[in-house]
């Protein structure tokens, strides 16, 4: 049982990693992305959903790193951008609490951008999901949550 669980962590973990490809490359590569992408999420936990509540989400992506992110009352900074196996990561550090009221002291994200294998350059709606952590690597603490992007016109 225990090197079934240590193999589901590996897979996991290498499945997650992501290249190395620079920012530019990746926008260059992924012109669509560029704009204005924003939605409400929520989280998978049921009683953290119960009280955090639903979370407005904001991604704006412009040309040559130029990132910004919200999700609640919370921006991202230090935000980096990498292809990952799934479509695009997205992580950073929250300035602040996701909502003020609720005693959460997780203060990293990380958005999976989950790209269609086809049809990507009409892409007007993309599925995220959200890992709230106190780090970027595995944090069995860490909260999921999901959001359907819809990109601004």
């Amino acid at each position: 049982m225990k090197q079934f669980f240590l193999l589901c962590f590996i897979v996991l973990f290498t499945s997650c990693a992501h290249d190395k490809s620079s920012p530019e490359e990746i926008l260059d590569s992924h012109p669509y992305l560029i704009g204005e992408w924003s939605g409400v999420g929520g989280f998978m936990h049921v009683d953290f959903a119960k009280s955090m509540g639903e979370v407005p989400v904001e991604i704006n992506i412009a040309a040559y790193n130029n990132i910004s992110a919200k999700i609640g009352e919370a921006h991202l900074i230090q935000i980096e951008i990498a292809k990952a196996n799934y479509g695009i990561e997205l992580r950073g550090v929250l300035d602040a609490r996701i909502k003020e009221t609720i005693d959460f002291e997780k203060d990293h994200v990380v958005f999976l951008l989950v790209l269609p294998d086809e049809n990507r350059q009409n892409l007007k709606v993309i599925d995220a999901n959200f890992h709230v952590k106190s780090n970027y690597a595995f944090d069995f603490g860490m909260r999921v949550g999901g959001v359907m992007l819809r990109k601004q016109e």
